[in-house]
């Protein structure tokens, strides 16, 4: 590959990757702190940001699997434990953006699915800090 190509792509790929996590985990912050405590019934909001939690779902599934792949072969033994256990938490974040924008759902069960879901999200985030420093020499 073009070496400016792979250059392009990386660095786009990574952006997107970014800005996905950011909508994904901090729309369910926001909605966790702010919106719910105010709206007993948040079934609108739900149902208009379910499109763009399927988008940013399959973008950050996409982009992920891209950099993983992109990824040298040199990194360290430990790197595909780490990126395992990231991989886990952020399906559990999915999963559950998926079942909040379902209707039916009492809205302490929802408080407490965000709350999981907000700290599975610093999880993420943290791991992949780490795993930037784990491939740092690569």
């Amino acid at each position: 590959m073009d070496p400016t190509l792979a250059l392009v792509l990386g660095v786009l790929t990574r952006f997107l990757h970014i800005a996905s996590v950011v909508t994904l985990v901090g729309g369910i912050f926001y909605a966790r702190v702010v919106l719910l405590p105010e709206l007993p019934q948040s079934k609108a909001l739900a149902d208009r940001f379910r499109p763009w939690l399927v988008a940013t779902s399959l973008t950050l599934l996409a982009t992920g699997f891209y950099n993983f792949f992109m990824k040298a072969s040199l990194v360290p033994r430990s790197y595909h434990m780490w990126f395992g256990i990231k991989f886990l938490f952020a399906l559990h974040i999915i999963a559950v953006a998926l079942l909040l924008t379902r209707p039916g759902m009492a809205e302490m069960k929802k408080a407490n699915l965000m709350k999981g879901m907000v700290v599975s999200g610093l999880i993420v985030i943290w791991i992949s800090a780490y795993l930037r420093w784990l491939a740092r020499g690569v």
